[in-house]
């Protein structure tokens, strides 16, 4: 006589169970899934910012350090204030200056449309480039925020440029 047991197949119970193992494994999957996409764009944007600092500071090397005209006033002059940063000629006119979205110093978008960049200028002592002050010591200490459109810092540059006669070598 023959035996029903050794023809035995699944029963609902198991097929039930592998079904739920078989949910949480998908779920999972799409939710790793989901963060490496999360993951690739934070980075993208990461970069994009610190690339944005880099090209602020890049452009600010090549001007004076103050005003040939008006001297140690922080922020444009009156001359200056056209919309765009292409007139400006020294560092402390970039005090205060915020684009959205980033643009280059002519005005065209650098195609990053989600990234803000602010600029601040201070004083800074010359035996302590922590400590601000209000008049010109011979160092100005510039930050460089970029942000993404919910208002989280994604790159902060903070640069020290010294009062020197001359542009220092790079």
């Amino acid at each position: 006589m023959k035996s029903y047991r050794s023809c035995r197949g699944f029963s609902y119970i198991e097929i039930l169970i592998a079904a739920v193992v078989l949910s949480v494994l998908t779920v999972s999957a799409f939710r790793l899934f989901g963060n490496l996409g999360e993951s690739s764009r934070a980075l993208i944007d990461t970069d994009g910012a610190m690339k944005l600092a880099l090209d602020m500071v890049t452009e600010m090397k090549g001007l004076r350090y103050a005003d040939p005209v008006s001297g140690g006033d922080l922020g444009p002059e009156a001359d200056e204030l056209t919309g765009t940063r292409g007139h400006y000629d020294d560092i402390d006119d970039y005090n205060g200056w915020t684009d959205s979205p980033a643009q280059r110093k002519d005005g065209t978008p650098y195609g990053l449309p989600t990234l803000t960049r602010s600029v601040q200028v201070v004083y800074v002592a010359s035996n302590d480039f922590k400590r601000q002050i209000g008049s010109d010591d011979g160092f100005k200490k510039v930050t460089i925020i970029v942000s993404d459109n919910t208002h989280r810092a994604l790159a902060k540059q903070v640069y020290i440029f010294p009062d020197s006669p001359s542009p220092i070598a790079q």
